[in-house]
């Protein structure tokens, strides 16, 4: 009985995981996409790339962060 409870659960996670991962890093995408965009806008110097590698990595960084909330 415990075996199924358990199996119920891990479905519903995995399947409720499975829904909410895609958002958070589409948003995170959107975001960084909008940031590269005003940077190259700007300039197209050594400058503004390493901004848009900072950003892209902290946008995803922060998703992640956030994603983890979901399971603690």
């Amino acid at each position: 009985m415990a075996f199924i409870k358990d199996l119920v659960f891990c479905r519903s996670t995995l399947k409720e995981f499975s829904q909410k991962i895609p958002i958070a890093f589409a948003a995170a995408s959107i975001k960084c996409l909008q940031k590269s965009i005003q940077y190259v806008a700007a300039s197209n110097t050594s400058e503004s790339k390493v901004k848009v590698v900072t950003n892209t990595f902290g946008g995803i960084a922060k998703q992640c962060n956030r994603i983890k909330t979901w399971f603690d």
